[in-house]
């Protein structure tokens, strides 16, 4: 006489032995609700802003784009010049810019290290549900998100995580964000590396 048995989470192994008497043997099968989270990296440089020009800043947005994990990502950016002698960078204009993300990253912000040619302060917003900087030529204020705060730091290299903005490394889906520049000159930005948890 066959038996059957309803499976939940595992399943059985059929064993027959020499007498012909069928042995059940469970396996193990994975909870797909059990997910470990990972770690992903990627840097937005002035690669990105093909469009930006190199002469006039422009209020308008202009766009740029990253594929992340096979995502492209939408970038903007108003009021900037892309800088190609030395070292390429995106001069974000003080107090009156701002560079962005359109639509959603791939996974919740951990930690962001921005790298600029001179110390400059930069403020930084971060938000969960959608674009945090409107598409309004000469619009820079946040229309969204939380400020996680600003750096003031003189230095070239600035570090955002959780050690000083306590919003980050939070896992509160923080898949936008928007840097505006703060300090008492022009901030050239070479490069952002962000790392980010993705499920």
């Amino acid at each position: 006489m066959t038996i059957y048995k309803k499976k939940f989470l595992t399943s059985s192994l059929l064993v027959v032995t020499a007498v012909g008497i069928v042995f059940s043997q469970p396996t193990t099968v994975n909870d797909p609700t059990e997910v470990n989270a990972a770690s992903l990296t990627f840097t937005i440089t002035p690669s990105n802003f093909p469009n930006v020009s190199t002469s006039t800043a422009s209020t308008s947005e202009v766009l740029g784009s990253i594929t992340v994990s096979g995502v492209q990502i939408d970038l903007g950016v108003k009021n900037a010049i892309r800088n190609t002698s030395g070292t390429p960078s995106i001069e974000l204009t003080k107090n009156a810019s701002a560079l962005y993300n359109i639509n959603p990253l791939p996974g919740t912000i951990s930690s962001i290290v921005i790298t600029q040619k001179t110390g400059q302060a930069n403020t930084l917003h971060v938000g969960s549900t959608s674009r945090i900087i409107n598409a309004t030529a000469a619009n820079y204020s946040v229309i969204s998100g939380t400020s996680a705060g600003n750096t003031t730091v003189s230095s070239t290299s600035q570090t955002f995580d959780s050690a000083s903005f306590s919003i980050l490394g939070t896992n509160n889906n923080l898949s936008y964000f928007a840097f505006l520049p703060t300090g008492g000159s022009n901030s050239q930005i070479e490069s952002i590396a962000f790392n980010m948890t993705v499920a």
